[in-house]
């Protein structure tokens, strides 16, 4: 792609290991990603995760026209008890990246999705039913 020939840049990224992990809910939810690369048998930690995407994205820097946009779709996820901010540090990632400047952070609900109740009455587990929607710009 010719350098500075992008207007718009728009991706949903992989979400680190979700694609690798066992789904808990339907036999839909547990289909397997057809990315290849992203099936790994071994794990990649959530580090090697943002390092990969921060070079993917300092990789495509190079196409966006200057002051060209770019929106990346990051849902959070809930894993081994824990919730990762997942749309918060890939932000801060791409923040990094020189010229890339964090503009917006867009949340769509997803109404596909519903409501529901995990872990009760034992601990509490988030429903997730939206995504960031990331909004950059490139700024020289």
């Amino acid at each position: 792609i010719k350098a500075e020939s992008i207007d718009f840049i728009i991706t949903d990224v992989p979400y680190w290991i979700m694609d690798q992990l066992k789904k808990t809910r339907s036999a839909a939810a547990s289909r397997e990603s057809k990315l290849s690369k992203f099936n790994a048998k071994d794990l990649q930690t959530k580090e090697e995760w943002l390092s990969e995407m921060k070079e993917i994205f300092e990789n495509s820097k190079h196409t966006l026209k200057n002051k060209g946009y770019m929106a990346v779709f990051i849902g959070d996820m809930y894993r081994g008890k824990e919730f990762h901010f997942l749309s918060a540090e890939l932000s801060r990632v791409i923040s990094e990246i020189k010229n890339f400047t964090l503009k917006s952070d867009i949340i769509w609900h997803d109404d596909s999705k519903m409501l529901h109740i995990y872990g009760y009455p034992f601990a509490y587990i988030p429903s997730m039913i939206h995504q960031h929607i990331l909004i950059f710009r490139k700024e020289i």
